[in-house]
C-alpha cells in the first residue's frame, strides 16, 4: 500500500476481486472531470453517458466501502473472538463496572 489509506490503495489488499480497471471513470480525479463535462455538455446522449459511468463509479465506491469494512469487521472478530462467544470487555462508568461486547457493530 506504500503508506497509502486511499480506497484504491486498500481495495486489493481486503478485497481483490473488485477492481476499477473496466470502468470509464476509475479515480476521484477523473469523476470530477466527467462530472463537469456532464453538466457543460449540450448533447443528452453524451450527458447520459457520462451519468452512466459515474453511476458505476459511485456503486463501486459505495461497494468496495462495505466490502472492506466486512473484511475488517471479520480480521478483528477472528483476532478478538473467545471460543463461539464475541471478546468482552470491562468499561469503567459512573455506575460501576460495565461487561460490553468488544465488537458490537
Amino acid at each position: 500500500m506504500n503508506g497509502s489509506y486511499s480506497l484504491k490503495d486498500v481495495l486489493p489488499v481486503l478485497a481483490p476481486e473488485m477492481s476499477y480497471a473496466d470502468l470509464e471513470v476509475s479515480n476521484g480525479g477523473m469523476a470530477a472531470n466527467a462530472y463537469v463535462e456532464m453538466i457543460q455538455t449540450e448533447d443528452a446522449d453524451e450527458k447520459e453517458q457520462i451519468r452512466q459511468a459515474l453511476l458505476k463509479y459511485c456503486k463501486l465506491d459505495t461497494l468496495e466501502m462495505i466490502k472492506i469494512l466486512e473484511r475488517l469487521r471479520l480480521s478483528f472478530q477472528n483476532l478478538f473472538k473467545i471460543s463461539d462467544k464475541p471478546a468482552l470487555c470491562l468499561a469503567l462508568t459512573a455506575k460501576g463496572l460495565k461487561i460490553i461486547p468488544l465488537l458490537s457493530f
